[in-house]
């Protein structure tokens, strides 16, 4: 190595001794950066609301109806029935019920019990489930041909627990027509209906 390399080496190294004695004397800090470390960016959670079931619509079953009952505001009678479901048009069930009754006639000279047989459009709500429900609809019946009634039904029906049995309770409001023409007449005959029913 030439001399004025050594020269120039031998002077650069006497002047980085006083900067590196500068860095590590005590009580001088060395200021050190920290690693930079990214936060997570917290985002909001949305609580997920449970989704609750729907309620079926309840459908009717085929269903036997029997009971005590009265006819013309008074009289008592015994009535014996069935009903079918025939579908449902929106939230409304629908089902036929085809029935008889035998009136009875508190004279001497009866010949027997009144029978009537009559027929009703029974319409009551599909949700709900099973427990106490509302129905009613049109209704017609005769007296064997004899006599002719028309009018309604309605009433509420229930069951007892979990098994097929039930009881219902209606009110029948019907006009009976007799006759035709100018020797026909008609009566109002208001009456009630109490029973049990059995589904199937």
């Amino acid at each position: 190595m030439s001399k004025p390399t050594l020269t120039r080496a031998l002077a650069l190294a006497l002047a980085a001794v006083p900067f590196a004695s500068a860095q590590t004397a005590p009580g001088t800090p060395i200021f050190v950066q920290p690693p930079q470390q990214q936060t997570p960016e917290l985002v909001p959670s949305v609580p997920q609301l449970p989704e609750m079931p729907q309620a079926q619509p309840t459908r009717d079953r085929f269903t036997v109806w029997g009971g005590l009952g009265t006819e013309l505001y008074v009289l008592p009678g015994v009535t014996i029935g069935a009903s079918a479901p025939l579908g449902r048009v929106g939230n409304v069930n629908l089902a036929l019920r085809a029935g008889a009754e035998a009136i009875l006639i508190p004279l001497a000279d009866a010949p027997g019990p009144l029978p009537i047989v009559n027929a009703a459009l029974l319409l009551s709500p599909s949700g709900g489930g099973r427990g106490l429900q509302v129905y009613g609809g049109p209704s017609v019946g005769t007296v064997l041909g004899y006599a002719w009634l028309l009018g309604g039904v309605a009433g509420v029906r229930g069951d007892f627990g979990a098994g097929p049995w039930g009881y219902f309770a209606e009110g029948k409001a019907r006009m009976l027509f007799i006759g035709t023409g100018d020797g026909g007449a008609a009566l109002f005959t208001p009456g009630v209906n109490l029973g049990v029913t059995y589904r199937f």
